[in-house]
């Protein structure tokens, strides 16, 4: 129930409303059923508002667990010719660190039931022991994402964008004398994302938008790429035509085995009248799944078609 996690915080601002810096310290404190620290934190928010630069910055640090529950940093510059360049690191604690994470997986083991609050794992661990498989059950993610965008010419903009991630595991726990065995959650390590896309406005009608996209990622598991084209192009005031081409392809590391696929789809929507609208769309999905298992061969094709119609209304 919230009334067996009572909380209270406290907070200090920063900075006036017109001045370039503003900042938050807080304190905050929670308790969970039982009388345990589920979370107890001081953190900083800061922000910076300049003609060309802004930045985000927000650090909540536990006291009671002695970790770095988020650190997320966001810093953004505008060139003169409009062009973007915008970094993100972020580390996080996930789920966020309170000593509730030490109930994730705990099953009685007679009843198989989960235990539903701290106080069912005092029969089988000490408080320090508790507060441990909190830690335990909780892994960091951390994450880097740098993207830049500019104008090629008139009516036709480019981004990029670099993604690596690194996201931790958690060990498991034995069973003791009344819970089940926890099992571990291995980690994933780093996985790198890479996309490109070529957005164009205005080239043919009026509020058309053309845009072109490409992605590539590398994890543990599979590489994969996916290519992209849709647009949106307003025949008329009451027509609209929203076609899409998407090809991807995924190539297994564990395995030997590959998996594409090919999506095309026609979207199309009529306004009879300013509330009213009909939207028509068809598709098509057509995978290839191709795996080799000691020296032999599998082939799997499989072919989808997609109609769907729908009416609005607006009563307002």
């Amino acid at each position: 129930m919230l009334t067996e996690r009572p909380f209270y915080g406290a907070s200090i601002d920063i900075g006036g409303r017109r001045s370039p810096f503003r900042g938050t310290l807080y304190w905050f404190d929670q308790r969970a059923a039982g009388g345990f620290i589920d979370r107890q934190s001081v953190g900083l928010e800061t922000r910076v508002l300049l003609p060309r630069f802004n930045a985000f910055t927000i650090i909540d640090y536990d006291v009671h667990f002695g970790e770095l529950n988020l650190g997320l940093t966001t810093l953004n510059y505008t060139f003169p010719d409009t062009a973007n360049l915008s970094l993100t690191l972020d580390y996080r604690q996930s789920p966020l660190l309170t000593a509730n994470n030490a109930l994730s997986g705990q099953i009685f083991a007679d009843t198989l039931l989960p235990v539903p609050d701290l106080r069912g794992l005092r029969p089988f661990f000490t408080d320090e022991e508790i507060y441990q498989l909190a830690r335990d059950r909780t892994y960091v993610a951390k994450s880097l994402t740098l993207s830049y965008s500019r104008p090629v010419v008139d009516h036709l903009q480019a981004n990029f964008d670099v993604t690596v991630t690194d996201t931790g595991g958690t060990p498991g726990t034995p069973a003791s004398s009344g819970t089940l065995e926890v099992l571990p959650i291995p980690a994933t390590g780093t996985e790198y994302y890479y996309g490109a896309q070529l957005i164009g406005t205005g080239l043919f009608w009026d509020n058309d938008i053309y845009i072109l996209s490409g992605r590539y990622s590398d994890t543990q598991r599979n590489t994969s790429y996916t290519a992209d084209f849709n647009a949106r192009i307003p025949l008329t005031s009451n027509f609209r035509l929203s076609p899409r081409l998407r090809y991807g392809q995924r190539q297994s590391k564990l395995i030997d085995s590959t998996f594409s696929q090919f999506q095309p789809t026609l979207r199309i929507n009529y306004y009879p009248m300013r509330n009213m609208e009909l939207e028509v769309e068809v598709g098509a999905n057509v995978s290839h799944q191709s795996d080799t298992v000691n020296n032999l061969t599998s082939t799997f094709d499989e072919t989808g078609l997609l109609l769907s119609l729908g009416y609005r209304i607006d009563f307002r």
